[in-house]
């Protein structure tokens, strides 16, 4: 299995609406493939789609 490592930088000045909305997205593109763990410190547009 190959992993590759992104910087997060670019998604810590996301505006609130633009994060949702990209998540929706990504979930639309990737389905069932897609898992988002999340932890309760986390931004709360984001926490909001958590599967776990």
């Amino acid at each position: 299995m190959q992993v590759a490592t992104i910087s997060f930088d670019r998604f810590n000045v996301l505006a609130d609406d633009e994060a949702q909305a990209r998540i929706r997205a990504a979930r639309a593109r990737l389905g069932e493939r897609a898992v988002l763990l999340c932890h309760h410190y986390q931004r709360a547009d984001v926490y909001q789609h958590a599967d776990l």
